[in-house]
């Protein structure tokens, strides 16, 4: 029994040594793909902006710097206006009676940045600064633009349609 003993507590050990190289240890987990840690913000309001928290069917009147996260929309209303920012200085304008909603914005393990949108109705005004591993993706009447380098586009919705 107490042979047993050793050799269980030796192949313990030696199991521990070889994995601590590694910086694994037995109860660690994995590290995620990504987090949601992110710091865009509502950087311009004027007029009636709305926002809707994920999960939530309520709208709530947004301010100059409301946070928005992922799962987070975006609203106007008539004589209203918005601007969205980005760490980086990338910037999403919104015109009167528009939507965007934020479906993913998640910050990578190697430091970049996720950004997919999707733009419901209404005029909107992107301007886009990628840096090092950043992804941009916008979704558009059943279309997805995902520029490149530093990018500007408008999108004008109109009866449902993109122009």
């Amino acid at each position: 029994m107490k042979h047993l003993k050793s050799t269980l507590l030796c192949f313990l050990t030696t199991g521990l040594t070889i994995l601590a190289p590694l910086g694994i240890s037995p109860a660690q987990e994995a590290p995620p793909a990504s987090s949601q840690a992110r710091a865009v913000r509502l950087s311009f309001v004027e007029g009636t902006v709305t926002v809707r928290r994920p999960g939530s069917t309520e709208w709530a009147k947004a301010s100059v710097n409301t946070p928005i996260q992922q799962g987070f929309s975006v609203a106007t209303s008539k004589n209203s206006y918005a601007e969205v920012q980005f760490e980086n200085g990338s910037t999403v304008r919104l015109g009167q009676l528009s939507r965007v909603d934020f479906s993913e914005l998640a910050l990578t393990s190697s430091g970049g940045k996720v950004n997919h949108l999707t733009f419901e109705r209404g005029y909107s005004t992107f301007h886009f600064i990628p840096e090092h591993h950043d992804e941009y993706l916008v979704r558009a009447s059943g279309l997805t633009m995902t520029p490149h380098g530093k990018t500007n586009f408008e999108q004008i919705f109109k009866h449902n349609k993109c122009v």
